[in-house]
Parts: structure tokens; sequence; C-alpha cells
């Protein structure tokens, strides 16, 4: 379609304020923060999503700081994490498990969705046009968790997983406290590690998470899964696996969007999952919420810049996982053998100060890491 074609076609479209390019939970997040902090806004914001009939496609696992919003989402809480066998407190941080279908059903219920694919996404002037299977639409914003361009990222490390919601036999697991990295699995020249979230007294997900160039294997994942819990009687009654990227090329290079963009990336494709852990979903809820409260002010919008030396510290436990993926269990062994778990997870959300990181590096393997740096820096 020639470029005339397509405007003539654009000028019949439905106009909106924001339009919201995907329902996941990023997208889910900022039309949440949207109508809170402006209610006036509904009717004029609306989320784009294929899936009419979203499932419980994945589970949000994290830590965090008591949070009211969290409540009605939670499936279950943890303040306390057992590593090779001892219990560490993880207070003032509690661990969350959230299951998509709860948070699926409680977002986005006062909202216009339209269930269509996004075909096409552009910016013409100061106005974004989108295409999708069933009609046209046009915004003063679009924020797209779907990426608008292919993304074209060197082969990056994946952190991949199986997990399996159990039932047990007899109690098994202490429903007290999590299992978050437990590496008395063989490594097989990965950096691998079971997860385990009790339940309740006889219910768990249990996970086996690969650091790996390539996903691991639905057979691998079983085959571990078998040899940890050997003579364990289970029943499995529900199967999840994905795989997620492990890389700092999607890190955003500027704290603002410049005023004249208007097709923002939100999400995954933004920046929001952070590269040596993979998590996203508070970050993506913090990112909404920033983005709410630039739309209100009229300022910049902003990204999901992170500060150098956590991006840099990222880069290097990345460099060495990679390069050495068997050196992967004693780094994460280190750091929870030997440090307050509040502080380890503190540092990970990237909030600790100069000093608290001294005495992090201080129990890391020196060489490795001052060779990973030189290559960085070179």
């Amino acid at each position: 379609m020639c470029c005339t074609g397509l405007v003539k076609f654009y000028a019949l479209a439905k106009h909106f304020h924001i339009l919201i390019l995907g329902g996941g939970a990023a997208g889910r997040w900022l039309g949440e923060a949207l109508i809170k902090k402006s209610p006036e806004w509904r009717g004029r914001i609306a989320c784009i999503e294929r899936d009419k009939h979203k499932a419980n496609d994945r589970t949000w696992c994290f830590w965090g700081m008591d949070d009211h919003d969290l409540g009605k989402y939670t499936l279950r809480d943890w303040k306390y994490n057992q590593h090779n066998g001892k219990s560490y407190p993880l207070k003032p941080y509690t661990y969350r498990i959230i299951r998509s279908s709860d948070f699926y059903q409680n977002t986005l219920n006062d909202q216009t969705i339209i269930y269509e694919e996004v075909l096409h996404c552009e910016q013409i002037g100061n106005v974004v046009h989108v295409q999708t299977n069933q009609s046209t639409y046009t915004a003063d914003y679009v924020m797209t968790s779907i990426p608008i361009k292919p993304l074209k990222l060197s082969r990056p490390l994946c952190q991949s997983f199986y997990g399996w919601y159990m039932q047990f036999d007899a109690p098994y697991f202490d429903d007290k406290e999590i299992r978050m990295m437990d590496f008395s699995i063989p490594q097989q020249s990965y950096t691998q590690f079971i997860y385990v979230l009790p339940l309740s007294k006889t219910e768990a997900l249990v996970e086996v998470t690969r650091f790996a160039n390539t996903p691991i294997s639905e057979r691998d994942a079983i085959a571990l899964r078998d040899q940890y819990l050997e003579g364990v009687n289970f029943k499995i009654l529900d199967i999840e696996s994905g795989s997620i990227p492990m890389t700092a090329e999607l890190d955003a290079k500027t704290k603002k969007h410049p005023k004249d963009v208007r097709i923002i990336p939100i999400g995954t494709v933004a920046g929001a999952t952070k590269p040596s852990t993979g998590y996203t979903f508070l970050r993506a809820k913090a990112h909404a919420e920033n983005i709410a409260d630039a739309l209100l002010n009229d300022k910049p919008i902003p990204t999901t810049y992170r500060k150098w030396r956590f991006r840099f510290y990222d880069r290097l436990l990345l460099d060495i996982l990679q390069r050495f993926p068997e050196k992967g269990k004693d780094i994460f062994n280190k750091l929870f053998d030997n440090l307050p778990h509040a502080l380890v997870l503190k540092f990970l959300d990237e909030q600790t100060n100069i000093l608290e990181e001294c005495r992090i590096f201080k129990v890391l393997p020196k060489g490795v890491f001052l060779r990973a740096a030189i290559r960085d820096l070179l």
C-alpha cells in the first residue's frame, strides 16, 4: 500500500490518547497505573491484546517489600530461604508467587481491551497509527511490549526452566521457606539449580533452571528433577516452562525518551528484565508508575535506565557464566553462604550502596571477576 493510501486508511481509525500493545504484565501494570493516577482518562486508553482467553500461561516469583497492591494477586508468600540446609531470614523482603491467571482476572477490568493482532505500527507526525488484523487505530502515544522491529540480539545466555506443580503423599518440604537456588544437582558443565516454592505442606512448585546458551530440554529437566526427588512419591498437577534472555543489549542507554517520540517500549523490550536474574515483574511495575507520572505531568517519558555500575556488574557476571559456566555454582554459593540473604537480594535489586557492594565483592572469587572486568573495559 502506498503512503497516501495508508494515510487515508488510517484516517478512518478510532483515536485514543494512549494505546497499550500487549496485555501481559507490563501492559497491565501500565493500564492500572494510568487509570489510578488519572481516572478521567478512562475511555481514552485501550489495550490491544491478541489472546482473548489468556490462561495461566506463566508464574511470576519475586521478592520485594510489603506492598498492599500485590496482596490480591498473591498465591503465597514466604519470609525465609533455605540454603545448604540452613534457614535464612529475608526480612525486610517477602518472596511472593503470583499466577498469571489471578493477575489477569484482577487487572484491566474497567478498561477497553481490543482482542486483535497488531500487524503494523508507525508514527506519522505526532500521531501513532496502528493496524491490526481487523481494524485501524490512532493514538497520541503507543506503549508497546511487542517489538516494533525484530530484535537483533547476539547469541545471549538464556535462563530456561521446566517447573511442575506437585502434590506429595506426605509433607516433604518445609512450607515456611523457599529454596531459591539449590545447587545440589549435577552441574553437567552448566550453571543449573533446583528452585522450590512450597505452597502447602504437601504441594510445591519445583523447577529445574539452567543458565546456558541453549534452553534445557524437557528430558534433561525431568532427569534432574527425578534425581533430586529420588524416592519421593508425587503427582503432577500442572507444568510450566520458559526461556528468558540474559543479555545487557536491551539496557536503556538514556534516562528519558525524546519529547517527540510517541512509540515507547515497555517490559522486556524496554530493558525491564534484569540481565543477570531474569526478574521483570516489579521492574515493569516501577516503569509503569514512572511513565504514568510523566504523562500526567507532561514531562519526558522515562526509560528503564539503570546506574552504570549495576550494568557493569551484570556484564561481568554474564561474561563469566557464558565463558565459564562451571563457576556459577561457586559464585552463587559464596554469596548465599557468607552474606545475609536480604543483602544479596538488595544487591540484586540494585539498591545497595558502594560500601555494601564492597562487602559483597569481598566474598566473591577475585581472579575470575578481575579478568572479566579487563575484557569488558578493553
